[in-house]
């Protein structure tokens, strides 16, 4: 059957204007093309290469959950209610039904259905039927048997694939294309005429046209970079959508006594010393504290009396936005540039963990929590969503609430109290008020206040500033409720660690390297209740009744890390760490193996860069978390760079990282090496043997046990060692199953090339801590390694002498006879060449 569209009256009553109602990223490795729901979870295709072929699952707010390998060079995602299976086309004109999302098995469907490569094909609502289009044409296909049933002629569509030439979106009454350029939808009838057109804000790539969960979905591509969904509602289906576990709500006028609001009355104001931007306050009972953002090694919280006055600034070594106080554990949580909540361990001491990653999708975004303490809130341009604090599992989502134009205007900042939600719009200096359903209450106009970014609630008043942009910024409380707060005061004489600031040496110089070999280090340590004692690197520094206290100290060559300890006389504590480097003194560098060496040095012009990884901390229960793998990974890099030519600069130490994240630092060497360099790679963590596979894994901070796809492979490892443009690429690996890096043994070839001529020629070589077996949390393998690195008494010492050196104390020393391995990474270049460490 062949229709011909055309233009015919069509009731267009059920369409409205498209509102944007979920955007999020998405991390494809190369293209994120198209998008699908089963109810539950949104799954996404990443297309462009079969070998790095992945479905990403999220939940309904967006929120990552986990990725799933399937090695198919994706296009179209689609959901089958029916068999609770998805089924993908492909860029081999295939399409595939997906048997086993988690272990990525695939069975083939029909092949050749259709004949363009970049279609995005659809499933109908009722899992009957196929759509096909390509270039205005489109095919309805049978799911049954695939036989051809329609074909319509002359719907409007962009010009290019990206612009929506091959991608068709379906629901139970509608077909959607689209013309992803000018950003233009268009919408039919399902016998093919012509219903209306209409426009979107975001979304350009036209491949990912998608109807899945009652909204339209395009996408902008990632383009081998972090991509992004945006969803639209575009009919008039449901104002209120409940799914298991979030309700969304439009916002109405409020039914809610608001007796108690009166109009803003100041009640205090105060200067803040930030030294970027004073974006958040909160309280404790006693004090306010006041986050300072813009930069992760300037971060900090200011603490200030009822009063405003300063008392003391506690260093936090993260880019903040939100500060929150829980009175129900007494700890601090940050909301952070990097999308992620933290829980503030230790004010005193700096230290935090993660709690959450990626909760949320607006790096300006403050985080709200409730007074309750349950519940965290997130608003982003006027869309709010409620998340339980537990487990971050998304409660409720808010839609159009009025706020500021961007980030410091007040489009990502919320507060709220125990009946009311506030926004703010800093550039109108107005504060709208809404019940705790999101329903239109109120609005005032403040007098001060411009900086939306900064919105706090607190003891019924509300909290804004004008942001100090590298200066003094300002605080202005004002109160808009009438009725009585009672606020119950910790009294106990001090809970907090002395205040220390060092005077010398000038930290603001860095990492500037010095030439002296002994420094005084000076600086005064305050505290209400007196300084006990003050310690430098565990030992007493003199110190007067006035708190300021000085100590000489030796400067090794290279780095010198320091930490002030001042204790008072309630017993609190507080650290202050900073680092010191000294200059290196050159010397005339003579071989190690003179016997049989012609040349007395050996010609070094390239740098030596180092990955260290160290994973110790896994988001996946399943996955038993380590207590070792950063302290052995830091001790390797204390080694390298206090006794071998490595740089701080050219290291890179990955605590806890992702995938991605050790993907991306190895892109970094491979852009940034050349073919006169030298790279040592180090991994401690969880390691897997695939037996089916023949293939060993790293286990990353985000892997999931069910999930290969999470998982980095050796051979992955083993691309990147053949690509990296450097002369010398040193592998070692303390993880279970680590020998699987090898292909074949070849420990000890070439064992009297005298050293010069080893580091002349190329190399790829490895050492595991083990072969394919498993190897115990507490590692002697690098016990030994760092200790014979560091007793080397040779200026040059290469991997394979390395090796010898330490192979048989840990055989003898492990408690499950582990032996480690040594040899060439095959097919990756090495050409009997030697990693060689030069001592400083």
């Amino acid at each position: 059957m062949m229709i011909i569209a055309n233009h015919v009256l069509y009731s267009q009553s059920e369409f409205i204007t498209p509102e944007l109602q979920v955007q999020f990223d998405d991390n494809a490795y190369n293209h994120n093309f198209h998008i699908v729901s089963d109810g539950t979870f949104y799954y996404t295709s990443n297309g462009g290469s079969a070998s790095k072929g992945m479905i990403n699952k999220y939940d309904l707010s967006g929120k990552f959950i986990q990725s799933y390998t399937i090695a198919l060079d994706m296009r179209g995602l689609m959901y089958n209610s029916n068999d609770k299976c998805l089924y993908t086309s492909t860029y081999d004109k295939g399409v595939y039904k997906i048997t086993d999302l988690a272990k990525g098995t695939y069975s083939n469907i029909f092949s050749k259905l259709f004949e363009y490569d970049q279609a995005s094909l659809a499933l109908s609502p009722d899992n009957k039927y196929i759509y096909y289009f390509y270039k205005g044409t489109l095919k309805k296909y049978d799911f049954a048997n695939g036989s051809l049933i329609k074909t319509f002629y002359n719907l409007k569509c962009g010009s290019t694939n990206y612009g929506g030439d091959g991608a068709v979106a379906v629901d139970d009454t509608h077909i959607y294309t689209c013309d992803a350029t000018n950003k233009k939808i268009f919408v039919y009838d399902m016998s093919g005429n012509y219903v209306k057109e209409f426009y979107i804000s975001y979304g350009s790539c036209g491949m990912a046209l998608s109807y899945t969960n009652n909204l339209l979905f395009i996408s902008v591509d990632g383009n081998y970079k972090t991509g992004k969904w945006y969803g639209y509602k575009i009919k008039k289906t449901t104002t209120t959508t409940t799914t298991t576990t979030t309700e969304v709500v439009k916002t109405t006028t409020s039914t809610v006594d608001a007796s108690d609001l009166q109009t803003p009355i100041l009640k205090m104001q105060f200067q803040d010393n930030a030294y970027n931007h004073n974006f958040h306050i909160t309280f404790d009972g006693n004090y306010y504290y006041a986050s300072n953002g813009g930069s992760v090694s300037k971060g900090f919280i200011n603490k200030y009396d009822l009063t405003g006055k300063f008392i003391q600034q506690y260093p936090i070594l993260l880019d903040m936005r939100g500060v929150m106080y829980n009175n129900t554990d007494k700890c601090f949580y940050i909301s952070a540039f990097d999308k992620n909540i933290y829980k503030v361990n230790n004010l005193s001491t700096g230290s935090f963990s993660k709690l959450y990653s990626s909760l949320y999708d607006y790096d300006q975004a403050s985080i709200e929590l409730s007074s309750d303490n349950n519940y965290f809130y997130y608003m982003k341009q006027g869309t709010l969503k409620k998340f339980k604090v537990s487990d971050g599992t998304l409660v409720k989502t808010i839609y159009n609430l009025k706020c500021g134009k961007n980030l410091l205007a007040g489009d990502g900042n919320v507060a709220v109290d125990d009946k009311y939600i506030y926004t703010y719009d800093g550039d109108n200096k107005k504060l709208y008020i809404y019940d705790l359903e999101g329903n239109y209450v109120k609005e005032y106009t403040l007098a001060n206040g411009t900086c939306g970014a900064a919105l706090s609630c607190i003891n019924d008043m509300i909290f804004i500033s004008d942001d100090g942009n590298y200066k003094t910024g300002n605080w202005y409380a004002y109160k808009v409720r009438n009725k009585t707060v009672v606020t119950e005061v910790v009294t106990n004489s001090d809970v907090d660690g002395p205040l220390i600031t060092i005077t010398s040496p000038d930290l603001s110089r860095g990492l500037k390297p010095l030439d002296e070999k002994t420094i005084k280090i000076a600086g005064t340590a305050t505290d209400v209740s007196g300084i006990y004692e003050v310690k430098i690197n565990g030992e007493e520094a003199a110190i007067d009744a006035k708190g300021n206290f000085s100590k000489n100290v030796l400067l090794a060559v290279g780095e010198n890390v320091y930490t002030v300890t001042a204790t008072d006389s309630k017993s609190n504590t507080t650290k202050k760490t900073f680092t010191l480097t000294r200059n290196e003194i050159t010397e005339e560098v003579t071989p190690i193996n003179e016997p049989v060496t012609t040349n007395k040095t050996i010609k070094t012009t390239g740098k030596y860069y180092a990955l260290i990884i160290g994973v110790e901390d896994y988001q996946d229960a399943a996955i038993n978390d380590l207590d070792n793998p950063i302290k052995d990974a830091q001790s390797l890099y204390t080694a390298l760079i206090t006794y071998y030519t490595f740089e701080t600069a050219n290291i890179k130490f990955l605590k806890n990282p992702t995938v991605l994240d050790i993907t991306n630092a190895l892109d970094y060497y491979y852009e940034n090496c050349t073919d006169k360099d030298n790279l040592l790679i180090f991994y401690a963590g969880h390691g897997y043997w695939d037996e089916n596979f023949k293939q060993g894994y790293w286990l990353a901070a985000d892997s999931y046990k069910t999930t290969r796809g999470t998982w980095l492979s050796n051979s992955t490892i083993r691309d990147y060692m053949k690509a990296i443009p450097v002369k010398h690429n040193l592998l070692i690996t303390d993880a279970c199953f680590g020998g699987g890096i090898f292909k074949s043994r070849d420990a000890f070839a070439n064992a009297d090339i005298a050293t010069n001529q080893l580091y002349e020629l190329p190399s790829r070589k490895a050492m595991t801590s083990g072969a394919l077996s498993e190897v115990p949390d507490k590692s002697v393998f690098i016990e030994y390694l760092v200790k014979r690195l560091t007793e080397n008494k040779d200026t040059y010492l290469s991997s394979e002498q390395l090796f010898a050196k330490f192979k048989i104390a840990v055989i003898n020393n492990s408690s499950n006879g582990q032996v480690p391995q040594y040899g060439e990474v095959k097919e990756t270049g090495d050409e009997g060449g030697d990693f060689i460490f030069i001592k400083k």
